[in-house]
């Protein structure tokens, strides 16, 4: 697991530089990786919430508003590196 402690800040510090492919089986290995559980369950969410975002640029409605912007990192990495359009960001505007 990239956090053992289910910190998702920490998740995305380490996976923010990685390839969009290694970023979203990484998703799919902290997901299998993580014990079902009250304490885990929000870390989830997150996970799923990111892979959700990655996979079709749409907010994720499981993620809360104040929680959305930790996705931010990992979407600028990918548009700084060319892998995502520029407009990728265009989510993180305020509705």
């Amino acid at each position: 697991m990239f956090s053992p402690e289910l910190d998702f800040d920490k998740f995305v510090a380490a996976v923010k530089d990685l390839p969009l492919i290694d970023i979203t089986e990484s998703i799919a290995l902290e997901l299998r990786a993580a014990k079902p559980g009250r304490e885990s369950a929000r870390y989830c969410e997150m996970l799923r919430g990111l892979r959700y975002l990655l996979d079709t640029g749409q907010r994720p409605s499981n993620v809360e508003d104040w929680e959305f912007a930790k996705l931010r990192p990992v979407v600028e990495s990918l548009v700084s590196r060319g892998t995502l359009l520029p407009s990728a960001l265009d989510v993180f505007i305020s509705r």
